[in-house]
């Protein structure tokens, strides 16, 4: 998929969003540590706020940032693959979250 315009890569980004926020919320109802729900109740919401910031974006209700390098501290480089699993501790899915995040999660 190639994606040449401002809208074409704003569309992409907020689909990805919807869908990690999608993930969390399936993944809050099928953990069972304690305080996991939450944790992925709260990934979720955050996911819901980056799709509500790149909406506004588009809308031109807010502007798009100038662009500008940011550095990798290169952490989700040197994670090993995550799954998910009902009993996650939350080191798990913090390092399931980064790997969403690269797109490593399907």
């Amino acid at each position: 998929m190639e994606l040449t315009t401002i809208d074409q890569i704003l569309d992409y980004a907020i689909a990805n969003e919807e869908k990690a926020a999608a993930l969390y919320y399936d993944l809050a109802e099928s953990v069972e540590r304690p305080g996991m729900k939450e944790a992925f109740l709260h990934f979720a919401k955050e996911e819901e706020g980056h799709k509500a910031r790149l909406l506004k974006i588009k809308q031109g209700e807010i502007p798009a940032l100038a662009e500008e390098k940011v550095a990798s501290m290169g952490i989700s480089e040197q994670l090993v693959e995550a799954e998910a699993a009902p009993n996650m501790s939350y080191r798990e899915a913090l390092v399931f979250g980064l790997e969403a995040g690269r797109g490593g999660v399907a």
